[in-house]
């Protein structure tokens, strides 16, 4: 049995007519109990509550371009994927954070952009660890963690046939000061992804090499001893409209058939042995029909 109910509401005010003052609140509660019957009986039940401010503000100094800034609080509740571990209903806690994000979007000529830049404090963030490749991943509370980064997408269209996408994300999650981890770095997210996408034609007509590049790969346990190596993978877009409301299109990944781990199941600690990585997607073509009515 599961229930989560939210209430939000949000005040806008401005004082000149390219500037917005935003206030809000969300409160939200929830309940889970579950009765588990297999492989032993297991009864559990737990409660959550939690209120969130947020202020903001939004600048807008022409039609086509945005400055903003938000302080805000949020929260998340743990599921039955969190609370029903190995046989036993563990009383996750909650995750809260308090988070301040600014960033910038618009456009100006023929480039347009849209970069945030965040910093998340956590309190009790769930995290999860691979105890064994049978067993379901455990759940455990941290202390104070950290999250922040930056999200950027930079798009340059110096003429109708040519248009360069970049978006870069920079991750820097780890403890703080944990009894345990000290300050380790958080597994699974790489610090660096670039994604680059050079189109050639119209809408029309295109071709549209792409790259995805991680430099360095992510930490694969907690204790930070193994990390992933990085990769780099190459593909390949086309389309064409063949009548009105028709598009062909043609999706070739990982020209190079490029062998590499795209992802990690956390551990405490890695060893050889550990079955935690999963490859990245193989050389795979995709082509199909779009028709719009």
């Amino acid at each position: 049995t599961a229930r989560t109910s939210t209430v939000y509401g949000e005040v806008r005010f401005r004082p000149v007519p390219e500037l917005q003052l935003i206030a809000g609140l969300i409160h939200a509660d929830g309940y889970r109990r579950q009765a588990q019957r297999f492989p032993a009986p297991v009864v559990g039940e737990s409660s959550y509550d939690s209120l969130s401010p947020r202020i903001g503000l939004l600048w807008e100094p022409r039609p086509d371009i945005q400055v903003y800034a938000n302080y805000s609080r949020s929260a998340e509740f743990p599921t039955f994927i969190e609370l029903a571990q190995v046989a036993a209903f563990v009383p996750v806690r909650q995750q809260h954070a308090w988070t301040f994000e600014v960033g910038t979007r618009g456009k100006v000529g023929w480039a347009s952009w849209d970069v945030s830049f965040y910093r998340a404090q956590l309190r009790g963030e769930m995290l999860q660890f691979t105890v064994s490749p049978d067993v379901p991943a455990s759940t455990f509370n941290a202390d104070r963690t950290l999250h922040q980064g930056i999200e950027a997408g930079l798009s340059l269209e110096p003429a109708r046939w040519l248009r360069i996408r970049q978006v870069w994300q920079y991750s820097d999650f780890r403890f703080r000061h944990d009894a345990e981890f000290g300050d380790n770095r958080l597994p699974v997210v790489p610090r660096h992804v670039l994604r680059t996408e050079i189109r050639f034609g119209t809408e029309a007509l295109h071709v549209a090499p792409n790259l995805e590049w991680v430099p360095q790969g992510a930490w694969a346990d907690y204790a930070n001893t193994v990390r992933a190596p990085g990769y780099a993978i190459v593909g390949l877009s086309a389309g064409a409209t063949v009548a009105r409301g028709v598009d062909l299109f043609v999706d070739a990944r990982n020209l190079g058939g490029r062998k590499a781990i795209g992802d990690v199941s956390a551990v405490i600690r890695a060893t050889p042995a550990s079955e935690i990585y999963y490859p990245v997607e193989r050389r795979a073509v995709y082509a199909g029909i779009r028709a719009r009515f």
